[in-house]
């Protein structure tokens, strides 16, 4: 793998309501923390862009139990469960892109009903490296959304997470997105790819 001033990293959902103990939590979603870290510092340094998406929902999103939805409500705005992971280091600058902001909207994809596609443009990313919560929803939805919107899109699987309502619903969703011509990559590899654009910028 390299890295250029076109790559963008993605933390996808790293929200109090999806880890251990919230409202829809990840098994394990705590532990893509670390590795989002690294990545994000990595990145920040070398003055590569960093975006992160959040669920923003109102309290009577169609989602939700009481609302037409079969889910209990969770990441509603301006609420603790919506707010990012205690542990999760936020770097100055970073563009963070609120989704599902109105009652149907869609909480999934950060490019639904956004300017987030037109904006990569804009900063000449042409390659995004998506992580974060969860593999089985929101991240299997950016990178789909991301490869419709002809960006190229590396899935860094072990900072990734699934719901796994099914136990194999992880897997179908990393199937889906290799299929749609996503790669794969390790939050090593891209640590060690980070080192090698330092080296040379």
């Amino acid at each position: 793998m390299e890295l250029s001033p076109e790559c963008a990293l993605v933390l996808v959902d790293i929200q109090r309501d999806f880890l251990p103990g919230g409202a829809r939590p990840v098994h394990r979603g705590d532990e893509v923390v670390a590795a989002a870290n690294r990545m994000a510092a990595g990145f920040h340094a070398e003055e590569l862009l960093v975006v992160l998406t959040r669920c923003w929902l109102p309290a009577d999103h169609t989602h939700f139990e009481g609302q037409g939805g079969n889910l209990p409500p969770y990441c509603v705005q301006d609420t603790h469960g919506a707010e990012y992971a205690d542990d999760l280091q936020v770097p100055d600058g970073a563009m963070v892109v609120s989704k599902g902001t109105s009652r149907d909207a869609d909480p999934t994809s950060p490019f639904a009903g956004t300017d987030l596609a037109e904006r990569f443009r804009a900063a000449g990313v042409k390659l995004l490296l998506v992580c974060g919560l969860a593999t089985d929803a929101a991240v299997r939805q950016t990178v789909l959304d991301a490869i419709e919107a002809e960006f190229e899109v590396v899935v860094v699987a072990d900072a990734c997470r699934g719901f796994n309502k099914h136990v194999a619903d992880s897997a179908r969703a990393v199937e889906d997105m290799l299929r749609k011509g996503a790669r794969i990559a390790s939050s090593g590899a891209v640590q060690n790819a980070l080192e090698a654009y330092a080296a040379t910028h």
